[in-house]
């Protein structure tokens, strides 16, 4: 299960943390991880590279990025998803790279997925992408180009542990006669 935006209290607290929005989730993020893995299941958690998320609330700036690692890695989070709202795009190819450094450090195995791609258009270095990220986001804003369209760059660089997230891609729509 992957908890997306709007998880988060409006503030961090005195150490700095990210914490839950204590309406939505009264018993923590923890709680609810071990109740999600009591079940055999996963849970995953979102996060934004920007000062704030694409909603409003605190993001995962540089300087929060190595403490928000260690509290998702605490609450024993199994995913972390990062969009791209609010940041300065010029320094995604540092930015989330080195997030996921952090996340790996903490030694919890958690699944990192990408927003960087999509904020980036043409301009993505793939083999980066698929060494940082176990998956990428294609295609957030529209126009997104077809299915059909995204073998070129990005599918030289996949593997066993990185692949592009399609879900966001649109198939390819046939407007054309058949005769």
């Amino acid at each position: 299960m992957n908890i997306d935006d709007c998880w988060q209290n409006r503030s961090r607290d005195t150490e700095g943390r990210l914490q839950a929005d204590n309406d939505r989730f009264p018993h923590g993020i923890k709680w609810l991880a071990s109740y999600m893995h009591a079940r055999g299941l996963k849970l995953g958690i979102y996060t934004d590279y920007g000062t704030s998320t694409c909603e409003g609330y605190p993001g995962t700036p540089l300087e929060h990025q190595e403490v928000d690692a260690n509290t998702f890695a605490s609450w024993d989070i199994d995913s972390v998803k990062v969009d791209g709202c609010n940041s300065n795009t010029s320094t995604m190819n540092y930015a989330y790279p080195r997030f996921g450094d952090y996340l790996n450090a903490t030694g919890r195995p958690m699944l990192y997925s990408c927003s960087w791609p999509d904020y980036l258009n043409d301009h993505v270095n793939w083999t980066a992408v698929a060494d940082k990220c176990n998956l990428w986001r294609m295609c957030v804003v529209p126009p997104c180009p077809p299915v059909a369209h995204v073998r070129g760059p990005t599918l030289p660089s996949c593997g066993a542990h990185a692949w592009p997230d399609l879900a966001l891609l649109p198939a390819q729509h046939d407007t054309g006669t058949r005769g």
